[in-house]
Parts: structure tokens; sequence; C-alpha cells
């Protein structure tokens, strides 16, 4: 399965546990990468700020490369990772 269901709200934990580089930059996923969505920032002493400050403003569900090509193990990772958030986990 691809694509974020059109009702589904999530924000992309993955960003804040993993990371994708390509070449000296680094993107949310390999998926967002490889689709020519924009990279996150450069790998410098910023990357941490700048993979949260990200996770923090985006919206998969509104983003054409989420919406059609995010994995079904990466929507399930995202939805339990939001349960753990709401139970302040």
């Amino acid at each position: 399965m691809r694509g974020i269901q059109s009702s589904e709200t999530f924000k992309c934990a993955l960003a804040r546990n993993d990371i994708s580089i390509v070449g000296d930059k680094h993107y949310p996923c390999l998926v967002y990468a490889r689709e020519g969505g924009a990279f996150i920032g450069a790998l410098d002493a910023n990357v941490e700020r700048a993979r949260e400050s990200w996770y923090a403003r985006h919206q998969p569900n509104l983003d054409s490369i989420c919406k059609k090509y995010c994995m079904d193990f990466k929507c399930e990772f995202n939805r339990e990772s939001q349960k753990c958030l709401a139970a302040g986990g």
C-alpha cells in the first residue's frame, strides 16, 4: 500500500528518529529524496535543529509526495507515534 489516507493527519516522526542522506543533504526519507522533494538541510552542526523544525511545520497529509508515496509501514509508525505523544509518552 502506498499513500496517506485522505482522512489521516499525523506528523512524520521518521524525521525525528531516522535520517536519509543523499550527497551532502539530509531528507525526511529516501522516498522523499527519490521523488524530488526538497531536502531538509545540509549536513552540518544544525542537522538536529533543522529536522525538529521540519517536523514541527511539515504536514504530510498536505504534501503531494507523502500523500502519494508514503509506505504503509511508515504510516503505521507515524500513527503509533502520534498515539504515544497524545498519551504523554
